[in-house]
């Protein structure tokens, strides 16, 4: 497995746990009606550390465990598989950014649509590592 797929299970792996815990605990508040704003952006705020923090101390132990596959540059086939990722993330980010502006023109309140863009985010950042995974596991480029 290179170091440029580890990078992006490390990430996709990140983007759900943490993610998936910060949204799994906004939807039950949103739910129940007790969306507050300062008690959403703590929990953004520390799952945003808890991600970089993911981020930095696994990648930087992966690329301790291989420093030369790490150091090297990308061949061909990574920089399409890293297209082809970007690509398909690209799509949908688009896609929710249009759905979120549609809620705003209804008339959902601004913490909905913060944590909808926030959400299309974190989505299109999984529909790019799953991609590129899927091309490295199918060893295409």
């Amino acid at each position: 497995m290179s170091f440029r797929e580890k990078s992006a299970w490390i990430s996709l792996f990140a983007n759900l746990a943490i993610y998936g815990f910060y949204f799994a605990k906004v939807g039950s508040a949103l739910m129940r009606g007790e969306l507050d704003r300062l008690s959403v952006f703590g929990l953004f705020m520390a799952c945003l550390i808890a991600f970089v923090v993911v981020i930095v101390v696994l990648t930087v132990i992966t690329a301790v465990l291989a420093p030369k596959e790490a150091s090297a540059p990308a061949d061909e086939r990574e920089k399409r598989i890293s297209l082809r990722g970007m690509s398909l993330g690209y799509f949908v980010m688009a896609g929710g950014v249009v759905m979120a502006m549609g809620a705003a023109c209804f008339g959902s309140n601004g913490m909905v649509i913060a944590n909808a863009l926030f959400f299309t985010l974190v989505l299109a950042e999984v529909a790019r590592d799953g991609t590129q995974i899927f091309y490295y596991r199918r060893g295409i480029g």
